[in-house]
């Protein structure tokens, strides 16, 4: 009767499984008198006459939504028995034919779904560098974790930060793959010897930092078999390059639409000319410099006007905390450093490399693999056809952008992290073009994750912490705790 019941809005299926499933495990209840232990008889009275097929699509979008190689890492050995030195040493050879058939079955289900349409959604991994960015961070790990989507990072916090990142982390414990490193386990001994006898500045431990870090978050992220793995910081957001296309511009609202993009921008680049290739292992990313110009209520268009963007976003949240919401004007112009390939970033697939190819030092953050990156081009590269995607390079407040200590402070001639730097960024020519493609991921975030666990995630985005967390200075700081 409680089938019937309307108030009964959830089934529990119970399972047998397979003989050698059934009765792998020495059920201690089998001692009870008069206890069913019949694998063959359960459920057959009455008979088992309807089929009811309503669980077995979940498989399908289980694929779809992780990706075919996580799927089958994550069911890997699916329906087998163990084998150990207790029971079933030699596994069955109808185990095995099932298991095939599985696995079959898998490769099946993703093909029908490229026939239907869909495309798997392969995600991405990110190395990533802290210090006192926190009011960045916030913002930064929710929009990639729903644009590309980003389900593995390993970051490493620099030693001199006044705030930790790690209650930050926390947050996305059930979400995303997260590990923090320490300087010990990539800097070589005598760089850390040669900082604390103050033969290498601040600055230089922050280059030596940043340069060993990433070439061996590479090694690891290739030896979890992972494929796309993006290098940026905390104030650059990665999305599609408008200005050259050769599929459809996705919408940043839909969960993984940059990953789903890169695929399509593969298979549509693959019928173009043999004479023209693009790196697989490699892409260059060209930077746009959004500049420090609040957005207009009395001339830009009604959706952009603040008040409307606030009751768009409902209650709870203000656009003016985030970065991609608030600052929306750059000049068009790819951000050109000079010389030694300094202006854009790389997103590298480490599953098309050699391990051999991947350095024990990278010599340029900005140009990861000189022999499969792209190099720079005099700000040319970003109407270059093979720029599939690009950086948005955000200022922030002027509070947030001069919040931390650069480390890179000490290096003779570099400007300085102040009012002049901040107000003249992307100033020349002019920031007159209005560009919100990039702003539609926050409502499909939300849609997402639910509002609740919006605001949980997203809890104090944009604001600078009171209360500086004094970190001290010290050996022990660049060492990972025991």
């Amino acid at each position: 009767s409680s089938l019937t019941d309307p108030n009964k809005l959830l089934l529990i299926q119970h399972y047998l499984g397979t003989l050698e499933q059934f009765t792998f495990r020495d059920d201690p209840r089998d001692a009870v008198d008069d206890r069913p232990l019949k694998w063959h008889s359960r459920g057959r009275f009455p008979p088992a006459i309807i089929r009811d097929d309503g669980l077995t699509t979940w498989l399908k979008g289980f694929v779809k939504l992780q990706g075919v190689k996580a799927a089958q890492t994550l069911l890997k050995d699916v329906g087998q028995v163990e084998e150990n030195e207790h029971r079933n040493k030699n596994i069955n050879n109808k185990t095995l034919v099932l298991h095939r058939a599985y696995n079959s079955t898998l490769i099946q289900e993703h093909m029908e779904l490229m026939k239907q349409g869909y495309v798997s959604v392969e995600p991405f991994a990110a190395c990533l560098v802290t210090m006192d960015d926190n009011h960045w961070l916030i913002e930064w790990l929710a929009y990639h974790y729903h644009v590309l989507p980003l389900k593995r990072l390993i970051y490493v916090q620099d030693p001199h930060s006044r705030t930790s990142s790690q209650a930050i982390f926390a947050r996305w414990q059930h979400r995303m793959e997260i590990e923090q490193w320490y300087d010990s386990q990539f800097l070589p001994p005598h760089i850390l010897k040669k900082y604390q006898s103050g033969s290498i500045s601040d600055s230089g431990l922050h280059r030596y930092r940043q340069q060993f870090f990433y070439a061996e978050c590479l090694r690891e992220f290739q030896r979890r078999e992972a494929t796309w793995v993006l290098l940026s910081d905390t104030d650059e957001f990665l999305r599609p390059n408008g200005n050259v296309m050769n599929a459809k511009m996705p919408s940043l609202s839909k969960p993984g639409a940059i990953s789903r993009f890169l695929q399509s921008q593969m298979r549509a680049n693959r019928v173009v000319s043999g004479a023209h290739k693009v790196s697989k292992k490699c892409l260059y990313i060209p930077r746009f410099q959004i500049a420090a110009k609040e957005l207009d209520a009395e001339t830009d268009s009604l959706s952009s006007k603040p008040k409307v963007i606030n009751n768009t976003l409902g209650r709870g949240f203000e656009s003016d905390k985030f970065l991609t919401l608030r600052w929306r004007y750059h000049n068009g112009q790819e951000i050109v450093v000079g010389s030694h390939n300094l202006d854009g970033k790389n997103i590298i697939d480490v599953s098309q490399l050699d391990p051999a190819e991947i350095p024990k030092k990278i010599d340029n953050v900005h140009h990861v693999l000189p022999d499969h990156c792209p190099a720079s081009n005099g700000g040319k590269r970003v109407v270059d056809r093979e720029s599939w995607l690009l950086i948005n390079h955000y200022l922030g407040t002027y509070g947030q952008f001069t919040f931390r200590q650069d480390p890179r402070d000490d290096i003779k001639g570099r400007a300085k992290r102040n009012y002049d730097l901040w107000s003249t960024q992307g100033q020349s020519p002019p920031p007159s073009i209005l560009d919100e493609a990039i702003t539609p991921w926050f409502s499909g975030f939300v849609r997402s994750v639910g509002r609740d666990e919006a605001r949980r995630l997203l809890k104090y985005v944009g604001e600078t912490e009171p209360n500086r967390t004094t970190i001290v200075s010290s050996v022990a700081k660049f060492l990972r705790p025991n």
